[in-house]
Parts: structure tokens; sequence; C-alpha cells
């Protein structure tokens, strides 16, 4: 039985884990040293797929073929406020599906935003293959504690496209307010 990995599957970068032996919970390095991979899809002008760090050097020089921020698109209908605004903020075309779901246009290829994060999620999984030195096929999956079960269905659709079975979804930790924030609420408090 392979390793289960944990996949941050962020908004603007994604990481894996894995728990070692010993009990401690272990980043998987990517090339470079480097933790994390931009969570972006792009085509180049040849008709390339690239993911991570190589589609992120595609967003200046391509922005309309380059997707970044898809999760906050995943498993919500066409018509809702969320995807208006974000219709507004970027440079690649999206348009109603059959499911009343995103479908985007990248390239003049259609991908449903599922599709789009699977191939993140392999990115993600062929990074922490390369580091086990073995097939991971399961993965223990982060998403924002706002989800919708259609969202969460949606990521687990995702790795199913790529044979990645997601064993668990589980909500990311809040974010805590900076040292700054926090001095603030202090300070008024007194």
């Amino acid at each position: 039985m392979s390793k289960i990995i944990g996949i941050d599957l962020g908004t603007t970068n994604s990481c894996a884990a894995i728990v070692e032996a010993n009990g401690q919970v272990k980043l998987i390095p990517y090339k470079g040293g480097e933790f994390i991979i931009p969570s972006i899809f792009a085509i180049d002008d040849k008709g390339n797929e690239l993911i991570g760090h190589e589609a992120k050097r595609q967003w200046q020089l391509n922005p309309r073929n380059t997707i970044y921020a898809a999760k906050r698109l995943i498993g919500r209908s066409f018509h809702t406020d969320v995807v208006g605004q974000m219709k507004k903020s970027v440079a690649y075309e999206m348009k109603a599906g059959e499911r009343n779901d995103v479908v985007l246009d990248v390239a003049h290829k259609n991908f449903r935003l599922s599709e789009i994060s699977a191939k993140i999620l392999n990115k993600i999984r062929v990074v922490a293959q390369d580091y086990l030195g073995e097939k991971v096929t399961r993965a223990v999956v982060t998403v924002p504690a706002y989800f919708t079960d259609r969202q969460r269905q949606a990521v687990k659709d995702a790795g199913k496209m790529i044979q990645l079975e997601v064993v668990r979804i589980i909500n990311e930790p809040p974010r805590r307010p900076s040292r700054t924030a926090s001095a603030r609420t202090f300070t008024r408090r007194r």
C-alpha cells in the first residue's frame, strides 16, 4: 500500500507533505529546494501544457491562456457573485458549462475546473513520487472551511481523474492574524 501524502491545494500556491516514521511532518521539496508549487496552469504559444513554476513564467507573456486562482471557482455555479467578480479581474475567458459550472477557454480548448485542479494535483503528485521514489495513489487534501459539499466533491473528482484517491478532505486551519493586527487589537482593548 502506498504512502498517503498531504496536499495543501492552495489558491496561489500548493505543496505536499509526508509524515515520516518518527511522526514528524516533512514538506516535500521541489526543484531548487523550494517547497511550493504555484497553482497555475497555462498553454504556451506552441500548445504545450505548463503547470506550476513553468506556467507562472507564462503569466506575463500569455495572460489570456494562463489560469490562476482556479480554486476560487471550483464547484461554483457560473451565475454567482464570486464568478462575476473573478471575470472582471482575470484575463482568461470563462463561460457557463452544461451543468451550470464554470468552463475555462485556454488556447481555444475548454477545461472544467476539476480538470485544471487535476492537472495541478498531478504535478504535486509527480513531485512527491520523485522525492519518495515510489508511486503515490492516495492523498489527504486541505480545502477552505467555507467550501460547500459541491466544491469538496469537485476536488475529489479532480483526484479521480488522475487515479489519485482523495481519502479525506480536511479544512484548512484559520489564518492567524498578523502581529500588527494582534497588537492593534490588544491596544484597543486597553
